[in-house]
């Protein structure tokens, strides 16, 4: 178990923090969607970053991801971790 657990951290570093802060942002939403009613869960796709920030109460997310998926902006390893903080 542990070659694997290795072996998927090392595919996540090699990825760059753009892609990183998209990652999670959608494993987040994915894992949160657990948790949420039926009508709420169907509608993942539909919903704005901002919309699930509001509806989830995780402040500084929608801009993060946003950054990363539509801005120029370089994206950091801080803005990786402020990504994994939100959830916290």
């Amino acid at each position: 178990k542990k070659d694997t657990r290795r072996k998927s951290q090392g595919l996540f570093s090699a990825l760059s923090p753009r892609e990183r802060v998209r990652r999670l942002y959608k494993k987040k939403l994915a894992a949160a969607a657990a948790r949420m009613e039926p009508g709420d869960r169907d509608s993942l796709e539909l919903r704005t970053a901002r919309e699930w920030e509001r509806k989830l109460s995780l402040d500084g997310m929608a801009d993060l991801y946003e950054q990363a998926r539509y801005s120029d902006r370089e994206i950091t390893g801080t803005d990786v971790k402020k990504m994994k903080d939100a959830w916290k």
